[in-house]
Order: structure tokens, then C-alpha cells, then sequence
């Protein structure tokens, strides 16, 4: 379980984030929603340690965040940036293998190769390995970053990433097609629900909707709200949000929210 408790950030004279208080739960995967400039990627770097705070304080797993080493954070704690980039010729598997860096010494080769193996595999990428990550699509690319977070926090390639363990992603799929898309969420959705605490940055309502335990709402730096799709996505809600016109229907054949924009 992940708790912030009061959090401000402020980057010069702007106040990026500002007294949000939120639970993310074990076992489930949370959407940070909300329009351009909300705050949810300086939240993520908020919890990150990335940026440093102004105010409040961060626990994960009981533990406050600044009493965890790195090393030993970065062994449970995985974050997948916005807009992953590269300038090395790596091959796919030599950047995914860069996440299993803070398990170095405690780790076989052997063991390391498997975990590899299976997170490429989650994301959809098994026969990539080889590859030149500089011949990658950007949605490729995307996929191996999300490989690599998931390594980092794997113990065994037998069994998914669970309990003790968090992933935090901005804007994990904005460079996906519908079926990577699929992928993605998928594996996201499986470490949740090995308990895994799982936190993304989206865009993408519908896809919140098909995926998400939880929904955190968010407008200029300030929480407006948290709880399941069902109780966040309601029309005057998002509409007040996004400034703009929102509609939320129910698709019947299986209860799924659909949101579109316009009346």
C-alpha cells in the first residue's frame, strides 16, 4: 500500500501539486485521470523522489519513503517515464536487463535471463530480444520500458510481481495501438491482481473504465476525488474536469462504462 499524505510540490513559482491526499491499495490498479497540467506526472515524481517535495510525506509499505536506501526502493519500487528515450544502441534485452541492476550480487545470471524472458513476454515482445532498441517503434519501445520496470521488481520469473511491490506509470500506452494497448493493460491488470500496487497515468477513459480498481481525479495540482470508474465517471463531474461536454453511457452487453465527448 501506497500513502501520501499532504503532498505539495512546487517547481519555481508554480505549485504543481498541492495537499493531495490519497491511498493507493495493494492489489489494485489505480488511473490517475485529469486534464493537461493536472498534476499527475509531477505526482508520480513526487512519489518517485524524482522531484522533492515541499510538503508532506510519502509511505510505502508502511514505511516512510525516506527511510528506505535506494537500492532497496528500487528493488521493490519501479517507475516508467513519459516519453522513455535512448541514444545507445542497446539490444532489448541488454535495456531490460538494466532493471535487474539493484538486485546485482543477490542475483544468478541465470535467474536474471529468465526474469527477462517472462517480462518480455507479458508485454508481448518474446523474439525481440536481439533487437537494436534504435530500430524499435516508439509503441515498441514503450513496451520494453514497461518490460524493464517489470523486471526490476521481480523476484522469481515464475510468478508475477505482488504483494510489496509498486509500479508507477505515466502515460504507459500513449504510443500503443489497440492491441498493444490490450497487451499492456493486461499486464498491468495481472500484477494487480497478484497484489501488486499499480499506478498509471492515463488518458484514455475507456480504457480506465475496462481496467481500473480505482480512479484518481485530478485538476490544477488538487485531488477532486478518488474511488471505482462506476462512482468517478459521472457526466457533470468530468465535464466540470475537462471543461468540455462528456457523456458516460453503460454498454449493456457487459456493464462497461462508455465515455465520449459531446452532448
Amino acid at each position: 500500500m501506497l500513502v501520501v499524505n499532504n503532498l505539495q510540490l512546487r517547481r519555481g513559482k508554480k505549485t504543481c501539486v498541492d495537499g493531495v491526499n490519497v491511498t493507493f491499495k495493494s492489489g489494485q490498479l489505480t488511473a490517475l485521470i485529469g486534464p493537461n497540467g493536472a498534476g499527475k506526472s509531477s505526482l508520480i515524481k513526487a512519489i518517485s523522489g524524482e522531484w522533492p517535495t515541499a510538503q508532506g510525506d510519502v509511505s510505502i509499505f508502511g514505511k516512510p519513503a525516506a527511510m528506505w536506501s535506494a537500492k532497496e526502493r528500487a528493488k521493490v519500487v519501479a517507475v516508467m517515464p513519459q516519453h522513455p528515450r535512448i541514444g545507445f544502441d542497446f539490444r532489448v534485452e541488454e535495456l531490460v536487463q538494466l532493471g535487474r541492476t539493484p538486485h546485482r550480487l543477490q542475483s544468478s545470471a541465470h535467474h536474471d535471463n529468465a526474469i527477462i524472458a517472462s517480462s518480455l513476454a507479458l508485454v508481448g515482445l518474446t523474439g525481440y530480444e536481439q533487437r537494436s532498441v534504435l530500430t524499435l517503434s516508439g509503441g515498441e519501445l514503450q513496451r520494453v520500458y514497461l518490460a524493464k520496470a517489470i523486471a526490476q521488481i521481480s523476484s522469481t520469473a515464475a510468478q508475477l510481481p505482488g504483494k510489496n511491490t509498486l509500479l508507477l506509470l505515466d502515460e504507459p500506452i500513449s504510443a500503443l495501438d489497440m492491441a498493444q494497448q490490450e497487451i499492456a493493460m493486461t499486464a498491468m491488470r495481472k500484477i494487480a491482481q497478484n497484489g501488486g500496487t499499480v499506478v498509471a497515468v492515463m488518458h484514455d477513459l475507456n480504457l480506465v473504465s475496462c481496467y481500473a480498481d480505482s480512479v484518481l481525479l485530478m485538476k490544477q495540482g488538487t485531488m477532486l476525488t478518488q474511488g471505482s470508474p462506476e462512482e468517478v465517471f459521472e457526466s457533470s463531474l468530468l465535464q466540470t474536469c475537462f471543461d468540455c461536454a462528456i457523456q458516460v453511457d453503460r454498454r449493456l452487453s457487459d456493464n462497461k462504462l462508455i465515455v465520449s465527448v459531446g452532448e
